[in-house]
Order: C-alpha cells, then sequence, then structure tokens
C-alpha cells in the first residue's frame, strides 16, 4: 500500500494518523482491485517462487543457537554397545579390545573389523542401525593391535624411553620402497574371488577396480555396492546405507532357514524305496 493510499484510507475512516500501528501494516497483504492484477499476482508468485511473510512465519528471526545443558563431551560407547570384552593372547603378549552387543537367540553376529588409525567405535553408527532392521542381529567391533584400547606387552619400553638430548629430523626416502609397493597387494584380487562364501565389496568408485575384479563383478563372484557420495570410510559417511546392503546382503545368503529333501542314503536306510 502506498502513502497516498494510507492517507486516503485514513480519511476516509476517521483514523488519527497516530492509531495506525506502523508494524503491523508490514505484514498486511494488499487486496487485489480485480481478476487481471490477482492473475498477475499468482503467475509471479509460481514462476520465481516468492512467498510474502506474516507475522507468525518468523521467517527472519535469528537462530535460537545450542540448547543450554548441552556440553561438547564425547558420547560414551555404551550408547551404541552392551559391554566390552579383553582377549588376552596365549602367549600374553597382546590383549585384544572389543565392544559387543549379543545376538538374541539364533540372530547372526556382524564382525567388525576397522583399517588402519581408526578403532572398534568406528561402526558405532552402522551397527546400531543393523539392529533397528534387524534386532536379533550381535555386533562385534575388535579394537585391533596398536589401535584403541587394545594393549600390547612392549609398550612400556616405548613409554620408559629417555629423552632425547638434541632433537632429531627424521628424513625418509620414499623412492628406495618403490620396489615394494606392488608387492604389497600382489594377489589380493585372486584372493579374494577365491575366498568361499559369499562376498560384498563396498566402494565409493570403481575407478580404482583392477582387472579381475572387474570380470569377477561380470561374473557374478561377488555383488559390488557402489556409494558416490561417501568417502573412504564408507560405513561413517553413510551408516544408514551401508546397514541396508549389510543386512539384506545376509538375508539372501541365510540358509538357516532353507528345507532341504532327503539324502537318498537316508532313505535307502529307512528302508523306503527311491
Amino acid at each position: 500500500m502506498s502513502d497516498l493510499q494510507r492517507a486516503w484510507a485514513k480519511a476516509k475512516l476517521g483514523i488519527a494518523h497516530d492509531a495506525f500501528d506502523e508494524a503491523e501494516e508490514e505484514y498486511a497483504v494488499d487486496a487485489p482491485d480485480d481478476d487481471s492484477s490477482s492473475a498477475s499476482s499468482a503467475s509471479s508468485v509460481s514462476s520465481t517462487g516468492t512467498i510474502v511473510p506474516t507475522a507468525n512465519q518468523r521467517l527472519f528471526a535469528r537462530p535460537n543457537g545450542v540448547p543450554r545443558g548441552r556440553t561438547l563431551e564425547p558420547i560414551p560407547w555404551t550408547t551404541y554397545f552392551e559391554r566390552e570384552l579383553y582377549m588376552e593372547a596365549e602367549d600374553h603378549s597382546v590383549k585384544f579390545h572389543a565392544y559387543l552387543s549379543s545376538p538374541v537367540e539364533k540372530g547372526p553376529l556382524f564382525v567388525m573389523h576397522h583399517g588402519a588409525g581408526s578403532s572398534g567405535l568406528s561402526f558405532a553408527l552402522v551397527g546400531s542401525e543393523i539392529r533397528k532392521r534387524m534386532p536379533s542381529a550381535g555386533i562385534l567391533a575388535v579394537d585391533c593391535r596398536g589401535h584403541g584400547s587394545t594393549t600390547t606387552a612392549n609398550e612400556s619400553d616405548r613409554d620408559g624411553t629417555p629423552g632425547l638430548e638434541r632433537p632429531w629430523r627424521w628424513r625418509t626416502n620414499l623412492a628406495a620402497t618403490q620396489p615394494f609397493w606392488e608387492g604389497w597387494f600382489v594377489g589380493l584380487s585372486k584372493k579374494f574371488l577365491a575366498a568361499p562364501g559369499g562376498k560384498l565389496l563396498l566402494l565409493a568408485g570403481t575407478d580404482r577396480l583392477d582387472t579381475e575384479l572387474t570380470i569377477g563383478q561380470m561374473q557374478g563372484k561377488y555383488n559390488l555396492q557402489v556409494f558416490p557420495e561417501a568417502g573412504h570410510f564408507i560405513h561413517e559417511d553413510m551408516p544408514e546405507q551401508t546397514a541396508v546392503s549389510l543386512v539384506d546382503f545376509y538375508k539372501r545368503n541365510d540358509r538357516s532357514k532353507l528345507v532341504l529333501p532327503p539324502k537318498v542314503s537316508d532313505l535307502l536306510r529307512q528302508g523306503k524305496k527311491v
């Protein structure tokens, strides 16, 4: 509403200038004068996605911020796992630490093995998502040697090293290790394809698949699931999608509910004709 129209309305209705609330007038929507103006306004709104704000929408209100009482303390592991275990090797050289959520009755147990620089808590979210979709499933996440709360017998030697008298600057000739790079992974794809049982490979992209894995995937030797939006740790970046893939893979390969026909030898032993 223009200033001229506002002044005319005040004079027509006998309203004093100071009685008019300018704040409420800011949110008032002009009424269309005729059908042509209404059609023009509707087309403008639909084409640009413009929404006229009202007093109760609070479109430009400030965010509330962090709720009071919320701290930056880490979430306890008991939020995702039932208990922790310590398993010591026979030679007492290492004591492995693990997080466990026990399976219910005859439910499956998902054993999680993390990568370098991580820990068993890396599977906290995906384990929680798995149990949402399969409440009878169990989750076992182990802290590998040198990671998490797993301890080794020679850690005291490392802690007891005296301080150096002068600082050292360590330099490693990485080029000298190049002949050993390929040897670390030679034959790994072939061993993966030759392993018995069902196999599922989760990747963030297929650009690094070698020839053996590409041919094996075309031949149906394993299942391949690609998550283009994920990073190196797929189970941390996309825990829900990872849990769905793992649960579906288990259900497709679950043979506990299969009813197999009796063997011929058993029928003959029972005196039945075959």
